[in-house]
């Protein structure tokens, strides 16, 4: 297969415009002979009349001999021949050499050779290829990398990782045999590795699928001598009975994206995977570049919106430490500070009781005094004829319990006798009002021994009467001081009604009857002006309903 040559020009040295160019499948004349090896070839080279067969060999091949040499311009062409693949100048060939047209360029090794041999190049050429790491240090340096982070995935299965990455950029020599033992035994301890740092069971043998389909992908297209070995031998086959990773890989990546969030650490092995190498179906597949491009965007998008980086620098520490200038001041200790707060606290805390305690009696004495002591009268300056005499005043009936109040009084009798109980009508009451003095001490609201079976007594008498009992506590208006138990006499009263009903329910078959009223100093019965009626408001007062007010 040949181009033709552009016609034959004229004397101004520029070229004429070139032909259409075809194509001409055509059997390959003779070309010229490649000189013998010299004394300094490492090996020999073919003769002349022997035929070349295969693929032929590339110019960074190794070795020394001639270049490749390119045929010379026709005559009328006013420029130089072009240099060769390692920029020397190839030499002019001889009419001899050249014999068969405009094909003899091709090269002599044969009429049956199709491409030419390509010369290595010389010693005083360009640098030869570059130097590859051997594979069993790649091995050694792999063996103990598993690295510690956050993905317990990536972490298993950091040493393939990296040595993944290193045969496809070809800086290990390749060799099946001793490469496929490693990655065999890094596949085999994977899944242990990764369950043992927290991983799901079912991931874990979804990623080493992966792991397999990768190791296979990148490992058979590399160049060598014995990667058909690895090709009878692949990892998928070994592990999972099967042959499918070029498609079944997208599959799992399908199933992942489903769900990224419960599979995050599988996604990003995936990644790196697709990143590493893998193509899998879509490997010389038309467009199929475009499609792994677009999964592995997909991928990463999805990964970025569940995690967002937390820097977007291209370079973590492109900034510079910022020196702080030293604090010349002394520092006063946390320690101090709270202590500090705190006492201020406690004492605003006990100045606001004390204070809010007495301005509550004052302002308890400011409403009584809105309510006058005597009766209210009407006072008019006006002449009134006279008027008949007045009838006499109506004396309403006075309703006494047929028997209710003369049966308490009589099962209290040695109460009422000792001077401990009073029992009298109170509206439509019937009012058991103990001493304070039997009751309790002074500003306490802890019930005497001595109190204790008469409270008993009085809840006896009042099971065999019907109707709701109500304990009713009072105290004198003298104030608190606020710096006890109880912040104001209200407080007080309540805490002694609260007492005398805890000795009563239990001794009821109804407990739910008793009911508990504190009145504090707004229901004096005595003058508080002096200790004796002090002594008499500070009283509790049990109150069972009349049976004629109850409707019995």
């Amino acid at each position: 297969m040949s181009v033709p040559p552009p016609s034959g020009g004229g004397g101004d040295g520029r070229k004429p415009p070139k032909p259409p160019q075809r194509t001409v499948i055509a059997p390959l004349p003779g070309a010229r002979a490649r000189p013998a090896p010299g004394p300094g070839d490492g090996d020999a080279r073919p003769d002349q009349g022997q035929e070349q067969r295969g693929a032929r060999p590339l110019p960074w091949a190794g070795g020394s001999g001639a270049a490749w040499e390119k045929p010379a311009p026709d005559p009328g062409v006013g420029s130089a021949p072009p240099a060769d693949a390692w920029g020397t100048p190839p030499a002019t060939p001889s009419p001899a050499a050249s014999g068969g047209g405009q094909h003899a360029w091709m090269g002599s090794a044969g009429k049956e050779q199709f491409f030419p041999e390509i010369a290595r190049p010389t010693e005083a050429g360009p640098a030869a290829a570059r130097h590859k790491i051997p594979l069993e240090k790649a091995l050694e340096s792999t063996v103990t990398g598993h690295a510690v982070g956050a993905n317990p995935f990536t972490a298993a299965a950091a040493g393939l990782l990296m040595l993944l990455g290193r045969l496809r950029s070809q800086v290990v020599d390749m060799q099946a045999l001793p490469l496929m033992a490693h990655v065999t035994r890094e596949i085999d301890g994977f899944e242990a590795r990764a369950t043992g740092r927290g991983a799901d069971p079912h991931q874990a043998l979804v990623a080493k699928y992966v792991l397999c389909g990768t190791a296979d992908d990148v490992v058979q297209n590399l160049p060598g001598t014995d990667r058909e070995v690895w090709v009878q031998y692949a990892m998928e086959a070994r592990f999972f009975n099967r042959r499918t990773s070029g498609v079944g890989i997208f599959q799992e990546i399908e199933k992942a994206l489903a769900d990224p969030a419960r599979c995050y650490d599988l996604l990003e092995l995936m990644l790196i995977c697709l990143q590493l190498g893998f193509e899998g179906k879509y490997r010389g597949a038309p467009g199929g570049d475009v499609d792994l491009q677009r999964i592995r965007r997909q991928i990463y998008e999805t990964l970025r919106h569940l995690r967002r980086r937390e820097d977007d620098d291209i370079s973590p520490h492109w900034q510079g430490f910022a020196i702080a200038t030293p604090h010349q001041g002394r520092r006063v200790p946390l320690w101090v500070v709270t202590s500090l707060a705190m006492a201020l606290l406690c004492g605003s805390f006990i100045g606001m009781r004390v204070y809010l305690g007495q301005d509550a009696g004052r302002v308890a004495d400011g409403l009584r005094g809105l309510h006058p002591d005597g009766t209210l009268t009407l006072a008019r300056a006006a002449t009134l004829p006279d008027l008949p005499p007045e009838p006499e005043p109506y004396v309403p009936p006075v309703f006494e319990a047929p028997g209710q109040l003369e049966r308490i009084r009589a099962a209290l009798a040695p109460e009422i006798e000792a001077g401990d109980l009073t029992v009298e009508m109170r509206g439509n009451f019937i009012a058991v009002t103990a001493n304070n003095l039997v009751l309790f001490d002074s500003g306490r609201a802890d019930l005497r021994e001595d109190f204790l079976p008469v409270a008993r007594r009085i809840a006896e008498v009042l099971e065999t009467e019907p109707g709701a009992i109500r304990i009713v506590g009072h105290t004198d208006n003298v104030p608190m001081s606020g710096r006890g138990r109880f912040r104001n006499n209200q407080e007080l009263s309540v805490a002694r009604a609260e007492a005398v009903a805890g000795v009563i329910r239990p001794a009821l078959s109804e407990a739910e009857r008793v009911e508990v009223i504190g009145a504090g100093e707004d229901d004096p019965v005595a003058d508080n002006a002096t200790a004796e009626g002090r002594a008499q408001n500070r009283r509790v007062e049990v109150l069972i309903r009349r049976e004629e007010a109850s409707g019995i």
